[in-house]
């Protein structure tokens, strides 16, 4: 089976088997995004050319007004260095925002709704403002294949006006407990995920071993 088919098939299974019992986690909401120790490595790309690779991780997960607070970071040299960004995570989406260290999780745009409804538009922002006027549109499932694998997963459609104050897209794919597994901007950069540490989806690596 594809990777990560089970939380778009829940519907079809529970209709085709009535009568059995539900399994626990066919129950438990789709989350978008892990709230586990993480380490995402992405490419990013311009058409067929490498620019850089960039490793994020989880730096703390706290709970807030009934959501996971996810604290971003990058890994730089092999050690984390954490910067404001954070994701809470909820049965009801997620939701991109700053957190300061030892301060309370301040929410930006909700980047994704749960539950998908495809072609559901929302829009946030404030004219003038620090986060910007955008319209978000969702598509999918679709199939997204990357380095790390196939991934069953949602694409949310951005529009905004960008700094230089002309209309600005992009396209997001997020697959279910692993988080943003492709993006594509204006520009012609894409980027894709190469690997993913610290879930049960994490790509086999065979073990050397030493004579």
């Amino acid at each position: 089976m594809t990777k990560l088919t089970l939380p778009f098939l829940l519907i079809a299974v529970a209709a085709s088997a009535a009568a059995a019992p539900v399994p626990d986690e066919a129950k438990a909401p789709v989350m978008f995004f892990p709230t586990t120790p993480v380490t995402w490595v992405y490419e990013y790309r311009l058409g067929n050319e490498l620019v850089s690779e960039v490793a994020e991780t989880v730096i703390a997960v706290t709970d807030q007004d009934g959501m996971k607070v996810v604290a971003l970071g990058t890994v730089d040299a092999g050690k984390a260095r954490p910067d404001d960004r954070a994701v809470a995570v909820s049965a009801r989406g997620l939701v991109s925002g700053v957190k300061p260290p030892d301060g309370r999780f301040v929410p930006r745009a909700t980047i994704l709704r749960v539950p998908v409804v495809p072609g559901e538009q929302w829009a946030g922002g404030r004219p003038g403002g620090f986060v910007p006027v955008w319209r978000v549109t969702t598509r999918g499932p679709e199939e997204v294949v990357v380095p790390a694998g196939r991934f069953q997963a949602v694409r949310v459609d951005a529009t905004y006006v960008g700094a230089d104050r002309s209309p600005k897209h992009d396209r997001s794919w997020y697959a279910p407990g692993v988080g943003t597994v492709r993006r594509e901007f204006d520009s012609g950069v894409v980027h894709v995920l190469k690997f993913i540490r610290g879930t049960h989806w994490e790509p086999y690596r065979p073990q050397i071993v030493q004579p």
